[in-house]
């Protein structure tokens, strides 16, 4: 083959090939002689909105933003939805440029033994013995076998509008639990016949006693809002505490809504209404130990 030159490989942006003839030995000119450099990818990381447009580093399929950094090179600050940042941190510091003086991270989620401790000693949790009990006494009169006669909720939701504002967020939720069919078995249409008895039992009240529990209903759907099957039932039955001369469980629905009532008057701003208000959901509530409860009050 001594004497033959031959031309260069290199195939042009054009998609032609390159004229110059290679160098001796080679199968490119001087101008091509140079390796080609490394092919540059996309980021393979799937966003909400798509896939990421950025270059992914050299030897990697990820880009420097969604690549994961060892955990000392990680900025230690938080984002608006309260996870940890992504980004590398600033020389000499522990958090990146951004969140120089944001928030910071939250602590670490206990283990799963100690949440569970805390969801059985939590005085808010629906899922407790006392409310469960509190929960079937109540309703222990419904048949869910009976036949349903039309849907009331409209009639129900216009009788609330006539005494307390009703938002649309509460309204829409209740209309959403009403109209399911299946809380536990099918065709129990469970919820509906508790709201319907719950609301039979408001109109045979009076006066003011009638304008009270039909707030206390609106309140407790609207604490309801975001729960489950139980937690919709347990609001329902806290409406019904002091309605007749059923016995209250103690520890039960006493102490259900209580604390997020009294959030509601330690914002009252005048001492003597805040306290006056204080006494009432006492009363309502069948609270006996008020000590601290003033305390706190006082000092908000």
């Amino acid at each position: 083959m001594a004497g033959y030159v031959f031309r260069c490989v290199k195939t042009l942006v054009d998609g032609e090939r390159c004229t110059q003839d290679a160098l001796p030995g080679t199968h490119r000119c001087a101008e091509h002689s140079a390796p080609d450099p490394p092919p540059v990818f996309q980021c393979v990381k799937t966003l909400p909105r798509g896939r990421c447009t950025r270059d992914a580093l050299p030897g990697t399929h990820r880009c420097r933003l969604h690549t994961e950094l060892p955990d000392a090179e990680r900025c230690q600050g938080a984002t608006v939805d309260h996870r940890r940042c992504r980004l590398r941190v600033v020389e000499g510091t522990t958090r990146c440029r951004l969140h120089q003086n944001g928030p910071a991270l939250p602590p670490p989620l206990p283990p799963p033994e100690q949440l569970l401790h805390r969801l059985a000693v939590d005085k808010q949790n629906v899922h407790t013995g006392p409310v469960m009990q509190m929960m079937r006494e109540t309703f222990a009169d419904i048949d869910t076998a009976a036949e349903l006669g039309p849907p009331r909720i409209d009639a129900i939701l216009a009788g609330m509008r006539e005494r307390v504002k009703v938002v649309a967020d509460v309204a829409a939720d209740m209309r959403k639990w009403y109209k399911r069919s299946m809380c536990i078995n099918p065709g129990d249409y469970k919820y509906r016949r508790a709201l319907n008895a719950v609301w039979d039992k408001i109109e045979t009240l009076t006066g003011e006693r009638r304008q009270d529990y039909t707030q206390r209903l609106y309140t407790e759907c609207r604490e309801a809002v975001g729960m489950c099957y139980t937690g919709h039932m347990a609001r329902l039955a806290n409406v019904c505490v002091g309605m007749d001369d059923a016995p209250v469980i103690e520890g039960a629905v006493t102490k259900i809504g209580l604390p997020d009532k009294m959030a509601h008057i330690a914002g009252i701003a005048d001492m003597e209404e805040r306290m006056e208000a204080a006494y009432r959901a006492f009363a309502e509530y069948n609270v006996t130990d008020t000590e601290e409860w003033i305390r706190a009050l006082v000092e908000a």
